[in-house]
């Protein structure tokens, strides 16, 4: 094989790897989310908790706007390898009518926005990702269970801790007898808790954006902003070092590249010149690695084949 040659499928070989490395990432990523979403529906579900950082500048009629994410899981706010649009959906700043936004497709960590008039106010919203499903509730439901946002699995929890602590939940029957706080939102005496799901759709909300109005003089304002995650790229774990596993998975793969690496080049020298790459391997007694099988090593095969090139020759 020449070394143009070699190269050219390096190369390729290369970018084939950095596709199945993509699509491993997706694919972790896929049963991770299936997993939590089981261990959620089991009210097992682990949180960690980020923080979000802005630090908004504002000089004359410039604002510039940085984001950091750091991660308190140990107590110490530390700077995170997570970025920022794995947290946020969506940002966008409101100046005097005008609007600026930003999103994943931006590929960005810090905005400036010229031309700010101050005297319309300057107001920062930001849309969060909703890995978590979360929805908020409406003002009747929760007032009632004195929650403002949660998922669909925890909310029929509540519900459940909500009316057997009130003693509504006949548990003979799986009927609930409404109080007049429960009577307000459903319209209904009783209901059998087995319908509580469907009953709840209609007090789901889409989560609105959160609003951080900026002041209107020059300085440095900075904003933490606390969110309850599930992190799918770095969940929490108590030693730093690599999981051993993974590392030899990782080694194991490159010995199965190696030795493929090894076939393919023989096996090039067979198609360049097949006479000769098995007159060296019956004269010599090379051992040949990753093509050897039993009909590759059967001495009347290899007589024969050996003859049928030598004759085609």
């Amino acid at each position: 094989m020449t070394e143009g040659k070699r190269e050219k499928r390096t190369t390729e070989l290369n970018r084939t790897d950095e596709k199945f490395e993509k699509l491993d990432q997706v694919l972790n990523k896929i049963a991770l989310e299936k997993r939590l979403l089981i261990e959620a529906e089991h009210l097992k579900r682990i949180k960690k908790v980020k923080t979000i950082r802005f630090y908004c500048a504002l000089e004359n009629d410039e604002l510039k706007v940085h984001v950091r994410i750091l991660n308190n899981f140990t107590g110490e706010l530390k700077a995170e390898s997570t970025s920022l649009w794995e947290l946020i959906k969506r940002i966008v700043v409101v100046a005097d009518g005008s609007i600026h936004e930003w999103t994943v497709l931006n590929k960005c960590d810090a905005f400036l926005v010229k031309g700010i008039v101050k005297t319309g106010g300057i107001r920062l919203l930001v849309k969060l990702q909703n890995g978590m499903n979360l929805f908020k509730f409406s003002k009747e439901l929760s007032e009632l269970l004195g929650i403002y946002a949660e998922s669909k699995a925890n909310a029929v929890k509540e519900i459940y801790k909500y009316v057997s602590a009130e003693n509504l939940l006949n548990h003979n029957t799986g009927f609930v007898t409404c109080n007049e706080p429960m009577h307000k939102i459903f319209k209904k005496d009783e209901f059998d808790f087995n319908d509580i799901g469907e009953m709840l759709e209609c007090h789901f909300m889409p989560l609105e954006y959160l609003k951080i109005d900026l002041g209107s003089e020059n300085g440095l304002e900075m904003f933490d902003l606390e969110v309850e995650c599930d992190d799918v790229t770095q969940m929490p774990i108590l030693y730093t070092n690599e999981v051993k596993m993974l590392s030899k998975k990782i080694e194991s793969n490159k010995i199965i590249e190696k030795r493929i690496r090894n076939s393919i080049d023989i096996l090039d020298e067979f198609i360049k010149n097949p006479l000769r790459m098995m007159a060296r391997y019956l004269i010599m007694e090379k051992d040949i690695k990753g093509i050897k099988t039993k009909y590759f090593e059967d001495l009347n095969i290899q007589s024969a084949l050996f003859e049928l090139l030598h004759n085609k020759n």
